[in-house]
């Protein structure tokens, strides 16, 4: 049985090593996300992530994280998901579905009506698994400011 349930201080060292996982699949460094980040960004009271862990036989299997957004066009609250990762030997096991429902039950809970993600185009399976649960579109740009970019930009 799989308990979805907030992380504790304990889970810090799984979800770094989960985190590093997802960004080593996705081709992005690893490293950055430490168990002082976690417990800082995602485990403490105040944190600005919001976060589910899945728990199976004692052990961290997946993590969801997000944070509350605003819709203006339709005044509406809702969440935007920044991560969603399962360990690879649970892979359609319905952990990420657990996951997804979870924080979408949070989100709705919280006042939210909508729930929103971005994933990489070259990541197939996660793409057919959202669109059972989610719609897709390609009308729209992700860009960011990052690194160089954002200290110029917050100048």
């Amino acid at each position: 049985m799989t308990i979805f349930r907030a992380p504790e201080a304990r889970d810090a060292a799984a979800l770094v090593g989960m985190a590093d996982a997802l960004c080593l699949h996705q081709g992005d460094p690893t490293g950055n996300f430490t168990i002082e980040k976690a417990l800082r960004d995602v485990i403490a009271p105040d944190a600005p992530l919001s976060c589910l862990v899945a728990e199976k036989a004692g052990a961290l299997e997946g993590f969801v994280f997000w944070h509350f957004a605003y819709e203006t066009c339709y005044a509406a609250r809702g969440g935007h998901v920044t991560d969603l990762y399962v360990s690879e030997n649970q892979r359609g096991s319905g952990i990420a579905e657990g996951l997804l429902r979870a924080a979408a039950r949070s989100v709705k809970a919280a006042g939210g009506e909508y729930l929103w993600l971005t994933n990489h185009k070259t990541n197939t399976r996660a793409r057919a698994f959202y669109a059972k649960h989610m719609e897709a579109t390609d009308h729209v740009i992700v860009q960011f400011a990052a690194w160089e970019r954002f200290a110029a930009l917050a100048r």
